[in-house]
């Protein structure tokens, strides 16, 4: 019996050691999250109604490192609202037709080189606001909506989504020194600061050059945080085998439990959206992220939802073709290309011309 046991335990510790080596020669993605630093120069921050947006009149730079590769670098600047556009909108409306498009970084045009919905506003010399946050869900939306529309006169709600902002909660912007973190609505603020930050603050004059240097410096930050603890614990936490599996659990099972508990509230959101504004024509764009476009696919499909509270659903996959050439390489974001094929996709299913 005893010598089973030994050659079973024998078995396993041989099966592991293959696994890990396994493990580190294939290099899966779900190991290179902790190489991936956001950087941003101000925090988004909440108003009076509880809606997200940024502080006004200031530059946003917001970039996206893999190791010590720049995913994206970008500056763009927000107006009197706390919104990403180069004009303010106190003004009031210039247009017989105004248009109110909400959404989260796809809106936001978070990836590319300036927010595509302004742009999009310019050519076509029509009444658009765009109040697209990124971060945000389904669960914010309407509280956006609600908080813009006692200041702003709209006619037509423009909902741009991807799947995963029916999974989002509600969330409240925390900065603690350096570090911005998102908090779950309701949630310990000493609880939230325990998790790791989504991104930290920077000088918005740094170079590229030094703005790598810094992320190396965060990186040995929080390897220094990793490092405490008994011998043991420092030990197992070297492991790619049991990082990739923990990776795998909280990607698998735990993101179905929150997926579970989440989208009944982003329905209800949309209810709201719909009681809020009962006689507006409300539209859902249902923009994919990259790993959408690369499975040709939706990870989720609102189309029957959405018809049941009489808003007309448009999918952006088939019906803007967009494809992995379209986005960022290791980010989900569209590229410039990407949001250039979505702006036109977007401008003719809405009919902008014929506004004109």
């Amino acid at each position: 019996m005893w010598k089973n046991l030994t050659l079973f335990g024998a078995a396993m510790l041989v099966t592991a050691v293959l696994a890990e080596v396994a493990i580190r020669l294939l290099d899966p993605a779900l190991l290179r999250e902790e190489d991936r630093i956001g950087l941003t120069t101000i925090s988004a921050v909440r108003d009076e109604s509880g809606a997200i947006r940024y502080p006004p009149h200031q530059s946003v730079r917001t970039a996206m490192l893999s190791g010590r590769k720049v995913l994206f670098d970008i500056r763009f600047r927000t107006n009197d609202r706390g919104l990403l556009d180069h004009r303010d909108y106190g003004a009031g409306r210039t247009n017989s037709q105004a248009w109110a498009f909400v959404g989260d970084s796809f809106a936001a045009g978070v990836g590319g080189d300036s927010p595509w919905i302004p742009r999009l506003r310019d050519e076509y010399g029509l009444e658009i606001y765009n109040l697209g946050i990124g971060a945000t869900g389904i669960q914010q939306f309407p509280r956006i909506l609600a908080s813009e529309a006692k200041q702003l006169s709209f006619d037509e709600i423009v909902i741009i989504a991807i799947s995963d902002d029916f999974f989002r909660p509600l969330w409240t912007p925390l900065t603690i020194n350096d570090e911005v973190r998102i908090c779950v609505e309701g949630e310990d603020k000493a609880h939230c600061s325990e998790r790791p930050p989504i991104a930290f603050l920077i000088d918005p004059n740094l170079a590229e050059s030094a703005v790598v240097t810094y992320a190396d410096e965060l990186r040995q930050r929080a390897s220094y945080t990793r490092s405490t603890g008994s011998k043991l614990k420092q030990l197992l936490r070297q492991s790619h085998l049991l990082l990739f599996t923990k990776r795998l659990v909280e990607a698998i099972i735990i993101r179905q439990v929150l997926r579970s508990g989440e989208l009944p509230k982003s329905l209800a959101a949309l209810d709201k959206i719909r009681l809020d504004f009962p006689e507006m024509r409300i539209r859902f764009i249902h923009v994919p992220d990259r790993y959408e476009a690369e499975r040709k696919r939706y990870d989720f499909d609102p189309a029957a939802e959405l018809e049941q509270r009489g808003i007309q659903y448009f999918d952006a996959l088939s019906g803007c073709s967009l494809t992995p050439d379209h986005y960022l390489t290791g980010d989900q974001h569209p590229n410039q290309m990407g949001y250039e094929v979505l702006s036109r996709c977007v401008a003719d299913y809405l009919e902008l011309a014929k506004q004109h």
